[in-house]
């Protein structure tokens, strides 16, 4: 899907090396290629109805981010709610700078027309191979103005600009922290006033860290200053570490904590700024229907918590929220069959007559303007109504058999057209053709006598076999499996990664790390064999442990699946003398920690959210 990853054109500093981590943190597990669940599971919803979107007079401030590219995805969804979300999100691929200039074009070219209004998350710097010092220094500037033209290029030079979001943890290579605050400032700096340069941006900036105190410092620190900032939002989902007190408590925490909500809002009051929710969604982690739960040194979550989908709609339309992106992916995805009663929650308090299903929201809500300063502040983010793309749906013809009679041969010839390849357009095959051929032709001499020809027959087609495939409607299992667990540095390949789809489909499924931004092998499945396994090369892993996960991406007729996260084990034992880049030093690096870490007391520890 993603071009392969160029080297960056900047030289690692000394005691650095460029090493594809896995990231532990399961919602950000190919993020680029989550499967579009909402979309198939919207269409395919009993007791809910679907309601024609034109009758809608002002679409509600949600945003979606249901899947890479997943444009039908969030038109499924706006028919599943009454009236089409205003607001549609995806991501940058940032496997590198080559890789986030050209998904720039991609995602762009694919929005456009969608009748969303987008929001571009775009990483602040790529995997490996840069640094925020060099990026202060305006060294990267040349790539931001190239993603800037191809977004423009392709009719988005208009969307919300998500760069860096949650800066304020650790598991970004864009982490802010006191030791490079002053540089983070300088890099978010030169990198909106080199897009902003480019003839025909009028790009809105949003600045996202994740909602609470990840302990890096007083957040205004961090703040680039009005003139760079259009939006202030920030990232929040219904989750805790170990002990989660219910729905009720946990949201109130969510508001009363250390830049929690109510900070939220209040910063972006005092100067001049329209608020937004870059990202929202269920928690990971064991839940039980918003009620209270806890876990042994883990995630926990209020599971399939309808009631925190009504607090959050309550809460974007009590204080007037620009713009709020539902992450509808992985364990926090919605569906009639996965967390359906948030599902049902969301449809409602989204649809006509919601909580937050109208003008309530501040999508018809010009933001304050920005306070006067000494530097030329950039225009308040204006309002945009955007009209729902109109859903077309194609269907093929029946196939139709055509009889040409060929002179002067008194023989019959039947032509059946072809079947379409599938998987191009959501349209109705058929299963098959009947192709009659005739067995006898008589041809008739002027003469007395009468002559009769018999034509060869052919022979008979084989009958093609009724299709094996998943029943219409069908939801995937994918499962995954690794043996051995371990192996050493430079011997992965010994390592088999074992994928298992079921109902099997045709289907190529990869196994991913690092964000979902590395793929490390893929497994083709068929609906003859429901499973496979593949191996990575070696040398493509540092030592320590890792989570790797695979993904089954939907069909026309199915709904695909996450699988279970397993762990790899990379041994320094046997560290091979090419393993790393020449000139780096080869240090051990700890696994990313999980999201937000909680004592059962309820105060934060400074580890990152995730």
């Amino acid at each position: 899907m993603h071009s392969e990853a160029q080297q960056s054109s900047q030289v690692p500093r000394a005691g650095t090396r460029k090493v594809r981590r896995l990231n532990q943190r399961s919602r950000r597990l190919l993020a680029g290629l989550l499967v579009p669940a909402l979309g198939l599971g919207a269409g395919l919803t009993t007791g809910f109805g679907f309601f024609d979107s034109s009758g809608a007079s002002n679409p509600p401030p949600l945003g979606i981010y249901i899947g890479y590219e997943n444009t039908s995805g969030v038109n499924s969804l706006g028919s599943a709610m009454g009236q089409q979300p205003a607001y549609a999100m995806d991501y940058l691929d940032g496997t590198s700078w080559s890789t986030m200039e050209s998904s720039a074009a991609n995602d762009a070219a694919k929005w456009s027309g969608s009748g969303y209004s987008m929001t571009f998350s775009i990483p602040m710097l790529p995997n490996s191979g840069s640094s925020m010092a060099d990026g202060a220094a305006g060294d990267y500037n040349s790539y931001y103005e190239t993603m800037a033209q191809n977004l423009v290029a392709n009719n988005e030079g208009s969307s919300i600009l998500r760069i860096g979001w949650e800066f304020n943890g650790n598991w970004y290579t864009w982490a802010a922290n006191s030791s490079n605050q002053s540089q983070f400032v300088a890099f978010w700096q030169q990198a909106v006033t080199t897009m902003r340069a480019v003839p025909g941006a009028d790009f809105k900036f949003e600045w996202c860290p994740t909602l609470g105190d990840q302990g890096i410092g007083n957040l205004a620190n961090y703040y680039p200053g009005n003139a760079y900032v259009d939006d202030v939002g920030a990232d929040v989902y219904d989750q805790t570490w170990d002990s989660y007190p219910g729905a009720s408590a946990m949201f109130q925490q969510m508001e009363t904590e250390t830049y929690g909500l109510n900070w939220l809002t209040s910063f972006a009051s005092q100067n001049g700024k329209a608020v937004t929710i870059g990202e929202w969604g269920l928690g990971e982690g064991p839940g039980n229907a918003g009620q209270p739960s806890s876990t042994s040194n883990g995630e926990a979550s209020g599971g399939d918590d309808p009631t925190f989908i009504n607090d959050m709609a309550q809460w974007l339309a009590s204080n007037h929220i620009y713009e709020a992106t539902y992450f509808d992916a992985q364990q926090m995805a919605l569906s009639s069959s996965q967390n359906p009663n948030s599902y049902n929650a969301l449809l409602k308090d989204f649809g006509p007559g919601g909580v937050a299903g109208s003008s309530s929201g501040s999508s018809s809500t010009t933001p304050p303007p920005a306070p006067t300063t000494t530097t030329t502040a950039p225009p308040a983010p204006t309002t945009t109504t955007t009209t729902p793309a109109p859903t077309t749906t194609t269907t093929d013809p029946a196939p139709t058999t055509t009889t040409t009679t060929l002179p002067p041969a008194p023989t019959t010839t039947t032509t059946t057209p072809t079947t379409p390849p599938p998987r191009t357009t959501p349209t109705t095959v058929p299963t098959g053709t009947t192709t009659t051929v005739p067995t006898t032709t008589t041809t008739t001499t002027p003469t007395p006598t009468t002559t009769t020809t018999t034509a060869p027959t052919p022979p008979t087609p084989p009958t093609p076999p009724a299709s094996s495939g998943p029943p219409p409607g069908s939801i995937t299992v994918t499962t995954l499996d690794v043996d051995p667990g371990s192996a050493n540095v430079g011997d992965e390949s010994a390592m088999a990664f074992k994928v298992t789809v079921t109902p099997a489909v045709n289907e190529t499924v990869g196994v991913y790390g690092d964000g979902g931004l590395l793929k490390l092998c893929q497994v083709t499945i068929t609906t003859d064999k429901g499973s496979g396994t593949c191996s990575m090369t070696d040398n493509e892993l540092a030592p320590g442990l890792y989570l790797a996960g695979a993904v089954t991406l939907s069909g026309t007729d199915y709904m695909g699946s996450f699988s279970n996260l397993v762990p790899v084990s990379i041994d320094m034992t046997s560290l091979s003398s090419n393993w790393a880049p020449a000139g780096a030093s080869v240090t051990r690096q700890a696994p990313r920690p999980p999201r937000r870490r909680h004592h059962p007391s309820g105060s934060r520890l400074t580890s990152p959210r995730r």
